[in-house]
């Protein structure tokens, strides 16, 4: 990474521009985000030990990630966010998601599957401080969509691939 520190370099001013409307939020209102919090009933607000509060952000977070959240029906969720009886996302496409998801494990080593993992791993944050609701982590659709295309483009390539060693052999 050394080799792009001319790049790292002009990055540093890119940083601060993008960081000045929250910083200048910060010292021109210094407790909305604590008194935001404890306005949403966060557990952060409450008399809970640091590791009481660790361990509810902690479960809270991955049941943001949880394939039971989003491709099984529940009722955490506000009614109005949810269809009764239906997911969040499709059952009929956890195996393309699952597959996605796997092959892109074993391609870690390239930029490209990184960056999905970079994109899903902070989706459930925000609702991790509260609750999480639909609202909170939707962005988890951006990640999901990129995994299942993923998953159906190696299901093609697997059916091409076969199709071919068919014709070639068979």
């Amino acid at each position: 990474h050394w080799k792009q520190k001319k790049y790292f370099i002009l990055g540093i001013p890119l940083l601060f521009v993008c960081a000045a409307p929250f910083l200048q939020f910060q010292l021109t209102h210094p407790g909305a985000v604590s008194e935001h919090l404890c306005r949403i009933n966060s557990y952060l607000c409450t008399q809970k030990s640091q590791n009481e509060k660790i361990i509810l952000f902690v479960f809270k977070y991955l049941w943001g990630l949880s394939p039971s959240y989003w491709f099984f029906p529940h009722t955490f969720d506000l009614a109005r966010h949810t269809m009764y009886g239906s997911s969040h996302v499709s059952l009929f496409t956890l195996p393309f998601f699952v597959l996605g998801f796997m092959y892109s494990l074993f391609q870690l080593k390239k930029a490209e599957y990184r960056f999905i993992f970079c994109i899903l791993l902070p989706v459930p944050f925000g609702g991790a401080l509260a609750e999480i609701e639909i609202t909170r982590v939707f962005f988890f659709l951006i990640p999901y969509l990129l995994f299942c295309g993923i998953g159906i483009d190696f299901i093609f390539k697997f059916l091409k691939n076969r199709r071919t060693a068919f014709i070639v052999y068979g």
